[in-house]
């Protein structure tokens, strides 16, 4: 067989629609071994009890895995366990070289790119290949376009959408009858001083006064015994972003019937943390009236204001709030930060028996990296108000 085109390594499989729900990886390969017309998976068996994610495989109706037992021996009685040296002709060292041109790239895109990444593997493992290239090809093409778009910005997003995209190129031609342009596959250039990712924090930095904070957290719908545990996780993403921001004068917390027991819990312990700025729980659903409004129309108006979005918020209550602000109040500029509750990370250490990256809960996480958030401009703030109401209209 020929030379591997594109070799990744410790691949985690995501369902891409559970991702920001906390979800563990249901299978991890060892390797994506990617060939003209070909993509393969092979296990590096690291102990004895690693021939169990047959089981999962089977149960998955996930693609066939090559193994390598050089290692550790694994009972040859074991049905559908190929041999990776045998089938392949190609050893983990071999392996491991091939893996190392990419390696450094591959880091940055699991972080910088979590969420392309993620769907790039989810396509070959799971979906038919015909799906599975209109998916790669979305991906490929939504990379390209940053790329084309994007001249300067933060160096790791960059580098890590050039990776992701010459890793669907990659496994495109692994899907494919037909071979497609070499070229767009070239050895990734490695750079020779990446800087460290920005900070969300740096961002915050950079805002000026903030004259108000509206705080939307995401309905926790788990358990009752780790529900107080997820609340306090959004208490403690509050006090930390009131921390970072400067002179921020009020924190109303964007309250509703579904998420109102919720919302007292958050504004008790975050009192508790916070003796300023001024706290209050704001009610999006109450009619445009009363003390708190008008105090709004008069202390905001022209001002500054940050809309941090915990992981979700309801689509109906935030377009309310976007209204308000935006052609009520008439804020002078209104920043909008939505922070993920979970995102995919590398290990701090890793050992050879260990997975390569794993879903962490974000918010206690320590820096917070711009990529790993969404921030838009008053500006796109703006234009994306005008969208949806012009949108409204239309309907």
């Amino acid at each position: 067989m020929t030379e591997p085109i594109h070799v990744e390594k410790s691949v985690s499989l995501y369902q891409p629609d559970l991702i920001y729900n906390y979800a563990e990886a249901s299978r991890e390969y060892d390797y994506v071994i990617v060939y003209e017309g070909a993509i393969l998976f092979a296990e590096d068996v690291s102990g004895p009890g690693e021939w169990t994610k047959r089981l999962i495989d089977a149960r998955l109706w996930g693609p066939p895995v090559f193994w390598d037992r050089s290692k550790q021996r694994v009972e040859p009685a074991i049905p559908h366990l190929p041999e990776a040296r045998q089938v392949l002709h190609i050893a983990r060292d071999q392996l491991e070289e091939l893996w190392r041109r990419n390696e450094l790239l591959s880091r940055v895109g699991r972080e910088a790119a979590s969420e392309l990444y993620i769907l790039a593997n989810f396509a070959i493992t799971t979906l038919a290949p015909g799906v599975a290239r209109l998916v790669l090809e979305e991906v490929e093409h939504s990379c390209s376009t940053y790329l084309s778009m994007v001249s300067g910005g933060d160096a790791h997003v960059r580098h890590a959408a050039d990776y992701v995209r010459r890793l669907v190129t990659a496994y495109l031609r692994g899907l494919s009858d037909q071979p497609r342009p070499q070229g767009q596959t070239a050895e990734p250039s490695l750079p020779d001083d990446l800087p460290p990712p920005a900070r969300l924090k740096d961002l915050l930095g950079q805002m000026g006064e903030i004259h108000a904070l509206f705080f939307l957290p995401r309905l926790i719908f788990v358990k009752e015994d780790r529900r107080l545990i997820a609340i306090r996780s959004q208490a403690k993403l509050l006090i930390r972003m009131a921390g970072l921001l400067k002179n921020c004068r009020h924190i109303l917390i964007c309250t509703n019937r579904a998420i109102d027991e919720q919302c007292k819990k958050i504004y008790q312990m975050a009192k508790e943390r916070l003796k300023e700025p001024a706290l209050e729980l704001f009610d999006v659903e109450v009619p445009r009236r009363g003390g708190l409004y008008k105090s709004m129309r008069k202390q905001l108006n022209g001002k500054r204001v940050l809309i941090l979005v915990a992981d979700d918020y309801g689509k109906r209550l935030f377009c309310s709030l976007l209204h308000l602000l935006l052609d009520d109040v008439k804020v002078g500029e209104a920043h909008l930060l939505v922070v993920p509750g979970v995102k995919l990370r590398l290990y701090d250490k890793k050992t050879d028996d260990e997975r390569m990256d794993n879903m962490v809960v974000l918010w206690e996480k320590e820096p917070i990296y711009l990529h790993e958030v969404l921030y838009l401009t008053p500006e796109e703030v703006r234009s994306v108000w005008h969208l949806i109401k012009s949108q409204e209209g239309e309907a």
